[in-house]
């Protein structure tokens, strides 16, 4: 029987950064949330959860492909580069299961983009940077 998906719980290392940031993560239609997981110090560990769902998804529906990272970034393009990144689900009965796991980040996926004025700009002054868990850990 499928559990009601009712937590998430981001953990990510830092590998290189230029200040602290909020880093946008959104697990399928289920939740969307800024989370302080983007810091300076390289090797630091920061963990966060997400709890009430904006919709009912059950834990064992979502994989890699629905989790999605997006970093907006300011004029003095702030960048996070991650060293690992691993993303675990609770269902409404205590069960707990990895959604993602990423425990190297490979080099050749950044969560920053520069266009050629240094910068990306997607629309109304906003610019960011998304990525997949799928898509890093096809690259890895």
């Amino acid at each position: 029987m499928s559990t009601i998906l009712q937590e998430v719980t981001v953990i990510a290392t830092t590998a290189s950064g230029t200040i602290d940031m909020f880093v946008e993560v959104s697990v399928a239609d289920a939740f969307h949330e800024a989370l302080p997981l983007g810091t300076a110090i390289s090797g630091s560990t920061q963990l966060a959860t997400m709890t009430g769902p904006m919709t009912s998804r059950t834990l064992d529906s979502i994989t890699p492909s629905d989790i999605v990272l997006q970093i907006a970034y300011d004029v003095g393009g702030a960048i996070w580069v991650p060293a690992g990144l691993f993303v675990v689900g609770r269902g409404a009965d205590g069960s707990s299961r990895l959604l993602a796991a990423i425990p190297s980040w490979p080099s050749a996926v950044g969560l920053t983009e520069f266009g050629e004025d240094g910068r990306t700009t997607v629309s109304s002054g906003h610019n960011y940077f998304s990525v997949t868990a799928q898509a890093v850990m096809a690259a890895s």
